[in-house]
C-alpha cells in the first residue's frame, strides 16, 4: 500500500506532522460539507478534492461513497497504463538533469 503522507513528505520535505494536520483539516471540511448536505435535508453531498469528487450518498443509517477521478487525473492514470512509466520518475529525473547541466554550467 502507498503511504501518500509519507511521499509527499519525502518530496516536499515538508514535516510529516504539518501534513498530517492538512489531512485533519481536509477531513474537517468533509465532515462540514456532510453536515451542512444534511442540514438542508440533501442526500448527496458532493466534494471537489482537486484529482476527483467525492460523493457522499446519505441513506439514513447507510453512508455510502464514491470517487471520480476528474478528467486530468483519468488520463494521467490512463496515460501511465498506456506508456508503463511513472510520471513520478519522470518529473524527478528531469529535475535531476535540470540540476546537474545548472551544475556543469557553473563549473565552465
Amino acid at each position: 500500500m502507498t503511504e501518500i503522507i509519507e511521499d509527499l513528505k519525502t518530496l516536499t520535505t515538508i514535516p510529516r506532522s504539518a501534513l498530517e494536520q492538512l489531512v485533519d483539516k481536509t477531513e474537517y471540511i468533509i465532515c462540514h460539507s456532510f453536515f451542512e448536505s444534511k442540514l438542508k435535508n440533501e442526500a448527496l453531498t458532493e466534494i471537489n478534492l482537486g484529482i476527483g469528487y467525492l460523493n457522499i450518498l446519505n441513506e439514513g443509517d447507510c453512508i455510502k461513497y464514491k470517487f471520480i477521478p476528474s478528467s486530468r487525473f483519468e488520463r494521467r492514470i490512463i496515460d501511465t497504463n498506456n506508456s508503463d512509466r511513472s510520471p513520478l520518475t519522470e518529473e524527478i529525473e528531469s529535475n535531476l538533469r535540470m540540476k546537474v547541466m545548472d551544475v556543469y554550467k557553473t563549473l565552465f
